[in-house]
């Protein structure tokens, strides 16, 4: 699958026995692990997502290391009826 961007962009889904969406992961220039939290109705309430970032020693590491942070949240409201009510998205610690 192509995207918009300048790379190829490959995606991955996990699944349980009961064929539930637990972790996906986006490879490109940017990228992505998510892991998937639910309430009793079956509803994903919670999406969490890894990015890669470059971490250095100190001043005088040139080489660093890339590894994969904490980047981002979506947390989902569902009314009893299972329609979706709200999606709020926060962004590296906001």
């Amino acid at each position: 699958m192509e995207g918009y961007d300048i790379y190829s962009i490959a995606y991955g889904f996990e699944y349980d026995k009961k064929e539930k969406l637990i972790a996906s992961v986006i490879a490109s220039a940017a990228a992505r692990e998510y892991t998937y939290v639910y309430d009793k109705a079956d509803n994903i309430i919670k999406r969490n997502g890894k990015g890669t970032r470059w971490v250095y020693a100190d001043e005088n590491d040139t080489e660093g290391k890339l590894v994969m942070v904490d980047l981002e949240v979506n947390d989902y409201k569902w009314d009893k009826s299972g329609n979706l009510l709200s999606d709020t998205f926060l962004y590296s610690g906001e």
